[in-house]
């Protein structure tokens, strides 16, 4: 909630989810936990509109979309998103 309330007018999305454990297949461990987080955005985003479906194929529109992973106590370098901006228009 203190993230969402500091940060939430920063970014056009701002997405938390949260792994539930034992899912069956699942090896548990960060890759599991990024691969659930990173469906959860996608989830969000097609509901909000902020992301389009081609009707005819159903596949998501991402070449224009970013997606930065950290964990609550992440600290950026200053400069990193307009890195990462710079990065992703060159």
């Amino acid at each position: 909630r203190k993230i969402r309330e500091r940060f939430g007018t920063a970014f056009k999305a701002l997405v938390f989810a949260v792994h539930p454990s034992g899912v069956p297949g699942e090896i548990p461990g960060a890759c599991s936990n990024r691969n659930y987080a990173a469906r959860a955005a996608v989830k969000y985003m097609i509901m909000k509109g902020l992301l389009e479906v081609d009707p005819a194929t159903k596949e998501v529109e991402l070449d224009f979309t970013t997606c930065t992973v950290c964990d609550a106590d992440t600290t950026f370098y200053y400069r990193y998103f307009e890195n990462l901006s710079w990065c992703f228009l060159n």
